[in-house]
């Protein structure tokens, strides 16, 4: 094949960062794609902070705000709210082009109800990103919350509302709260505003109005009441609920049956649905087993992780397991401790998965075992499913193994069903011999995708980088190499590097 040279000059962003440019004059496989998910040049994000600001330095350092900005962040933690009028005479001049604005912490409360109602009517119209958690606007009073957010202009996309103690709202101004919020809105965040307090009577009402495809209800200890009022509050869902989070409600409090009876009112409308420490462990096994059979059908995605599920003990477990609809396609078992179980427990654990799981998530130490070796690992590794295509071994730690060499045995083991493997945030580039090439040359020939991503590979040299890369089977067509700190080489090693790429790679994400 041959081999012509591509000028490339790519930027590399991080939120409200300085960029730092790359210029190349780089030999690529002609067919390479560059798919960068961190190289944004089009999105200029900046910092405004108002810390200790006073008078007409506030208005000056908004009018400092680049016009190009698209993204937003202001800091004012430690700003004087007795600077209201010079703040909202900033905030109209937020540059219009501003897609993205994160006022997280800013006690925007302390704006008092009617100027907090001006400064959101200002927001630019072309907003589709706010970020207004942690500013305690459950303490706003005479429903101003509510006609505030009835003021925000354009197409807001994103909404986030955790940390804002909602459930101090009167009864009637929640519900107009939740049903001002705009109509566009397709991912609601109300994490931990301690909603399960509140009767049912006042809460389901305010749930019944929410409209957002995907709806974070997390840590809003909604098992306070029991699995009748958690029933109440999930049959009241709109059926435009697709995405659902009911992380860290205490789940595992519910006893009796109850949390089985609360999970049979869910709409058939959701497809993903987060379970994510909950210590479903508390609960009878036989109980567990039940609640998550009785899940919609439409459930297509289920994150049981950091459950403590290991404390089932293996058969409790295993029976668990298979008792998960079939309907499931996408599985998160991730951060259970099964690196605790017997290696023949935690392999049972994996045959009785339901035959339509095609995704599955085994990260965070799930195979850092006390014994570790390569060969440990291969041992669980080689019983996944035939079902399997799609396997997620993130956050394992396998830099601690004694070598690369070690790590290309466990990774052989991978059935040849598997086409999507994700090593992301295992420090490779802290293995002992630092010879990752030794990892990669034994990986199965079925794997198309490779996922490398937060690895630290910018510590290795360029020569190294290329001996690894070059190692690939030609198998791997989309390559991830994002946040690897591959922006801290010279041009010189990063062209070293990226030379080493082999030329079946026709995506590449930096």
């Amino acid at each position: 094949m041959r081999i012509s040279a591509l000028f490339i000059s790519f930027i590399l962003v991080l939120p409200f960062s300085t960029a730092k440019t790359h210029t190349l004059d780089q030999t690529y496989p002609p067919s390479l794609h560059l798919n960068t998910s961190t190289i944004e040049p089009s999105n200029i994000g900046y910092n405004l902070n108002l810390n200790n600001l006073t008078g007409s330095a506030i208005e000056e350092a908004f009018s400092g705000i680049p016009s190009g900005t698209t993204r937003l962040s202001i800091t004012a933690y430690q700003f004087d709210f007795k600077y209201a009028e010079e703040f909202l005479a900033g905030v109209a001049l937020i540059p219009t082009n501003v897609s993205l604005l994160d006022l997280t912490s800013d006690h925007l409360a302390k704006l008092g109800e009617e100027k907090f109602i001006k400064t959101l009517a200002l927001f630019p119209e072309n907003l589709t990103y706010l970020d207004l958690r942690d500013n305690n606007l459950g303490e706003l009073k005479n429903n101003q919350l509510a006609v505030a957010l009835a003021g925000i202009k354009g197409k807001l996309l994103e909404f986030h509302l955790g940390h804002n103690e909602l459930a101090k709202l009167k009864r009637d101004h929640l519900t107009q709260v939740f049903a001002n919020i705009p109509a566009t809105v397709t991912d609601l965040d109300l994490w931990a505003n301690d909603l399960g307090v509140l009767k049912t009577q006042d809460l389901v009402p305010a749930i019944a109005t929410l409209r957002a495809a995907h709806l974070d209800l997390g840590a809003n200890n909604l098992s306070k009441r029991g699995g009748v009022h958690l029933g109440k509050i999930l049959e009241s869902l709109s059926a435009n609920i697709t995405h659902l989070s009911l992380r860290a409600n205490q789940l595992g409090t519910l006893t009796d049956m109850q949390l089985a009876t609360a999970f049979a009112t869910l709409p058939s409308t959701i497809v993903s649905l987060d379970l994510i420490d909950n210590s479903l462990s508390d609960i009878n096994g036989d109980e567990l087993a039940t609640a998550l059979s009785l899940l919609p059908s439409s459930v297509a995605t289920l994150d049981l992780s950091k459950n403590n599920l290991h404390k089932l003990g293996h058969e409790q477990l295993a029976k668990m397991v298979a008792r998960i609809p079939d309907t499931v396609h996408d599985l998160n078992l991730s951060a259970n401790h099964f690196n605790e179980l017997l290696i023949s427990h935690f392999s049972a654990i994996l045959k009785a998965l339901p035959s339509g799981v095609n995704t599955l998530h085994l990260g965070s130490e799930s195979l850092f075992f006390i014994n570790n070796s390569g060969a440990t690992i291969a041992k669980v590794l080689s019983t996944i499913p035939a079902s399997v295509n799609n396997l997620d071994i993130r956050g394992n730690r396998f830099y601690l193994l004694r070598s690369g060499k070690e790590l290309g045995i466990a990774l052989h083991a991978i059935p040849d069903t598997v086409r999507t493997l994700s090593l992301e945030s295992n420090n490779l580039s802290y293995l002992k011999d630092r010879q990752l090439e030794q990892i990669f040359i034994n990986l199965p020939l079925s794997i198309t995708t490779l996922n490398l991503s937060d690895n630290l590979l910018g510590n290795l040299n360029g020569t190294q980088l290329a001996k690894t890369f070059a190692s690939l089977p030609a198998s791997v067509n989309t390559l991830n190499l994002s946040n690897n700190f591959l922006e801290n080489l010279s041009k010189e090693e990063l062209a070293i590097a990226l030379a080493g790429i082999p030329a079946t790679v026709s995506t590449l994400i930096l």
